[in-house]
């Protein structure tokens, strides 16, 4: 994992945060992390002894006194369903006995019953937004685990037999091209066939627009695109709203759309 570390470290000239899970919770890794001078943010296990107030106290005990100031709401896919959390967070400064370094201790409550404790030596100003930041980087870490596990899973690649590493490797080069085509490129056009057809519901609604959404296509081109009364091509005439009894609700119903469009995107 050092060699690894020592690697990306040299060819990023050590920018970035290193994010580890629970495994990362050891004396081997913390030591030369600090030694190097290196960002990190590892998930700590109960058992952790940290210094706060000049005192000894595990990791967990200082978790349940820490003062949560700040709340967030996310959204998280769990199989097909969407379940929702609501999180509490807050930071204590600590430091690793016997070792000089100002660290954080960063607590999220909400996930489970016991917290989420992170430790990291990111110097935050406590703001929430830095915060938050931090948090957002841990659940990034989880996203890609994520990613990784359902790769794996479909595309069996736990049945698939080569009989070298080199093999195994370009293997993955490939199984990997084939998930970001099918994610980015394919999600994207699933993406944009959800917004059209939020588009066209919304027009429906405004502009009662049929079913049939080719007939009205000439006669619209014709009424926006057409100067009026014999005015230049540059001015394109566009109607009224202030002249409009309804102005005000067209105008809410169009902010509503582009609020919808906004999220669908």
């Amino acid at each position: 994992m050092l060699e690894v570390v020592d690697t990306v470290s040299r060819h990023t000239e050590k920018r970035g945060i290193w994010v580890l899970d629970r495994g990362g919770d050891r004396g081997e890794i913390l030591r030369p992390l600090l030694k190097r001078q290196l960002h990190f943010l590892i998930r700590l296990r109960g058992d952790r002894h940290l210094v706060h107030g000049g005192m000894e106290n595990s990791a967990l005990d200082l978790a349940s006194t820490c003062p949560l100031l700040y709340r967030e709401r996310i959204v998280r896919e769990e199989g097909t369903k969407e379940k929702v959390y609501f999180l509490e967070f807050g930071f204590r400064r600590v430091r690793l006995p016997g070792r000089p370094e100002d660290l954080y201790l960063v607590v999220v409550k909400g996930f489970r019953e016991k917290p989420l404790m992170l430790l990291m030596n990111v110097k935050i100003a406590g703001s929430r937004r830095d915060l938050w930041r931090m948090v957002e980087s841990y659940l990034l870490r989880w996203r890609i685990e994520e990613t990784i596990r359902f790769i794996k899973q479909s595309y069996q690649l736990e049945d698939i037999c080569l009989l070298t590493n080199v093999r195994l490797q370009n293997m993955m080069e490939l199984v990997t091209a084939v998930a970001y085509f099918t994610m980015a490129y394919l999600g994207l056009k699933t993406k944009l066939r959800v917004l059209m057809r939020r588009l066209l519901k919304a027009a429906k609604r405004v502009f009662g627009i049929p079913e049939f959404h080719f007939q009205p296509w000439p006669t619209a081109s014709k009424n926006i695109f057409s100067p009026k009364n014999g005015a230049s091509r540059a001015q394109i005439y566009t109607p009224s709203l202030n002249q409009d009894k309804n102005g005000s609700l067209v105008l809410k119903i169009l902010g509503e759309l582009q609020f919808s469009t906004s999220r669908v995107v």
